[in-house]
This record gives structure tokens, C-alpha cells and sequence, in this order.
């Protein structure tokens, strides 16, 4: 799997400052069944690279270079299904959180400072309940990032809800909302926002 990002911050013509970020992906997914329960769990090996252009340094603030900065992780995400029965089940995901350390092939700050990646720990939950002989389907999920290790942000909580009513074998009406909260951290001194607290809040309804 592979996820490009280009991040324009620049406009002065042909001399745009900006930087392209890819990350590619390898997962390798391994499930058990037992009774009524299912375990599962994906171990993912990603490898990311930063390609910056507009890069100044210490030694030479007025000159631009291109850098590339990279690092990999290896990292898993854990899932549990619980089916009680046929109108019921819960199931449950957790993913560590993990810190890198990128290499660049300049260093555009001090070499006595570290640069540090930080990605947060996830953790989501989910129950399914069916109804009205399997015609009405209830889903409910939550979702949890620790993002409070981001300087800049606190913990992230999200709820997904859906219904699907089952007219026939072939007509499926489905409805649902989520959330996007705000979890910028206005309280943090080490940093500042230009867009007021609840900005970004949004709810969602399809």
C-alpha cells in the first residue's frame, strides 16, 4: 500500500516551497476462529519518506536545498469478535503507539537536537445488534487516539452510528452519523491556533 501527500507552503512561482510525504505499506493478516470467538491480528511493516524542496540550514539560512528525511516501523494491530449469538456481537482493536527517529540526508537544524516522530496509541470498540427477524441492523463504534502525546493536542474521541433496515434481497436502506471532534489543545503554551476553540468540530450525518 502506498499514501501520497504534497503540501504546498509557498508561492513564490517557480521557487514553491514544498514537500511531498509517501508512505508504503506491508501487512501481513493472521486470524483464529474459536466458538464464539475471533482473534486477529495484522502486522504491518511501513516505510516513510519526506522529500522536502525549499530546505534552509543552519550553516546556510540563505540557501535552499532538497532534502530526504526517512524512517520505517514495524508495528501490529490487535482484534478480538465476541458473537454471543445471532442477534449480538462486540469486538474490540488496539494498535500501539510508536516514536521514531528520522534521518535526513542534511540537517537543517542543529545536530545537538533530535527530531521525533511520534504516532499515537488507537483503540476502537464496536457492537452489532440485529432485530425484527435480521431486517434491522444497529452498529455503534468508538474510537480513541492518545494524540495527548502530540505537543499541541489532546486525546482524540470519535462515535460512529449506523442503522440498516433490510426491505428485501434486493433493497438496503442504510443511515448513519460520526464525528470529527476538535482536539486541538488551546491550554498547550508551546503552541498557538489560528482558528478559534470548535472549529473543526463536525458532525456527520449520511
Amino acid at each position: 500500500v502506498k499514501y501520497d501527500f504534497i503540501d504546498i507552503f509557498g508561492l513564490a512561482g517557480e521557487d514553491n516551497d514544498y514537500y511531498k510525504y509517501n508512505v508504503h505499506s506491508f501487512n501481513a493478516p493472521v486470524s483464529y476462529y474459536s466458538g464464539k470467538f475471533k482473534a486477529g491480528v495484522n502486522v504491518s511493516y511501513s516505510l516513510y519518506r519526506t522529500f522536502m524542496h525549499g530546505v534552509t540550514t543552519e550553516i546556510e539560512p540563505e540557501t535552499s536545498h532538497d532534502a530526504v528525511s526517512s524512517f520505517w516501523s514495524l508495528n501490529a494491530q490487535l482484534g478480538l469478535l465476541f458473537v454471543p449469538s445471532e442477534i449480538f456481537s462486540v469486538g474490540i482493536t488496539y494498535t500501539p503507539g510508536f516514536k521514531a527517529y528520522p534521518k535526513s540526508d542534511i540537517e537543517p537544524i542543529s545536530t545537538n537536537i533530535r527530531i521525533v516522530s511520534k504516532y499515537p496509541m488507537k483503540f476502537g470498540t464496536g457492537i452489532k445488534l440485529m432485530a425484527v427477524k435480521n431486517k434491522i441492523n444497529l452498529f455503534l463504534d468508538y474510537n480513541y487516539s492518545q494524540t495527548s502525546q502530540i505537543t499541541g493536542y489532546k486525546d482524540k474521541h470519535d462515535f460512529n452510528l449506523g442503522a440498516e433496515l433490510n426491505l428485501n434481497k434486493n433493497v438496503v436502506i442504510r443511515a448513519g452519523g460520526f464525528t470529527f471532534l476538535d482536539n486541538r489543545n488551546f491550554n498547550d503554551s508551546m503552541v498557538s491556533f489560528v482558528y478559534p476553540e470548535g472549529e473543526y468540530e463536525q458532525i456527520f450525518v449520511t
